[in-house]
């Protein structure tokens, strides 16, 4: 009987220790991470100042699973991201001027409110061994802008070529595959404002003659009331002209003009110009590809 209980002694001293062996997480020490670039709840940020923000930790990660969750409709501000090495996660950043911000790494609540897309899965930073970073959180402010409103912005995407491509009439679907074009990178930090006016030059090659051209000015982005605001009450009445010429891909049809709004909404997180043209009797659309970054 004595024997019998020490083999069961045994057994569930084993049976501890493989639980142990098998998560990583149980009694391990996490990594630590410090940041560069920003300083964690600064209120008076630069964002001309500011192109990245490093998350340095304490050890070589597992550089196979990385992301962070941004608020505030701050999700256009962050660029991209890249390893620079395994200790180093660096997130390229486009800040606004007079804006709050905040992500978080391994956010928890955010997994927990969206279990379907296995964010601790995929998206958690962990160490070699697989233990997790525990949650940490970015939060900062920018200070406010210098420019006066209402201010007049000028935005020049003539300074590199443009092409035009035909889609499909996908009308019956009630999807007319309108392309935006994102414009906010090129706004030098500053966010519209009502009563602001912006002026979009363009410059387009395009195989194809576009009988109509007509532009939007929108706001994009989850953070927004509805996800679509429109930020000019200038709708569809820009840039409206009749081209005859055809095109090919040796001489392709070259258009250039100038479209203007009138800032009607303050703008939150994202600015667009939805950029489309009816083609031909079948209402069928030409999307605009590749606008030019302009140095203006």
């Amino acid at each position: 009987m004595k024997r019998l209980k020490i083999v069961l002694a045994a057994l569930v001293a084993m049976s501890v220790f493989g639980l142990t062996a098998c998560d990583p997480n149980v009694n391990a020490v996490p990594p630590t991470v410090s940041i560069l670039g920003v300083e964690n709840f600064d209120t008076e940020v630069d964002p001309a100042e500011v192109s990245y923000i490093d998350v340095k930790f304490s050890e070589s990660m597992n550089t196979n699973y990385s992301g962070f969750v941004s608020y505030y409709g701050t999700s256009y501000d962050f660029l991209e991201t890249a390893w620079v090495n395994s200790g180093t996660y660096r997130i390229y950043a486009d800040l606004r001027y007079g804006k709050d911000y905040k992500i978080v790494l391994n956010d928890a609540e955010y997994d927990a409110a969206n279990p379907n897309e296995n964010w601790k899965k995929y998206g958690f930073f962990r160490n070699k061994n697989g233990t997790y970073l525990k949650q940490f959180a970015i939060e900062f402010s920018t200070k406010p802008s210098t420019i006066e409103h209402p201010h007049d912005f000028v935005i020049d995407f003539t300074k590199e070529n443009s092409f035009a491509a035909k889609f499909g009439d996908n009308t019956e679907n009630g999807n007319n595959q309108q392309l935006l074009i994102f414009i906010k990178s090129w706004l030098k930090h500053e966010l519209l404002r009502e009563g602001d006016t912006l002026t979009v030059k363009y410059k387009i090659n395009s195989l194809y003659d576009i009988p109509l051209i007509k532009a939007n000015l929108v706001e994009t982005d989850d953070y927004v009331t509805n996800y679509w605001v429109k930020l000019s009450e200038d709708e569809d009445l820009v840039a409206v002209k009749d081209y005859e010429t055809s095109g090919d891909e040796e001489n392709p049809v070259n258009y250039e003009g100038e479209l203007k709004f009138t800032v009607s909404e303050d703008m939150i997180a994202t600015a667009a110009v939805q950029l489309w043209a009816e083609y031909g009797e079948n209402d069928k659309l030409i999307a605009f590809n590749s606008i030019g970054k302009s140095e203006n």
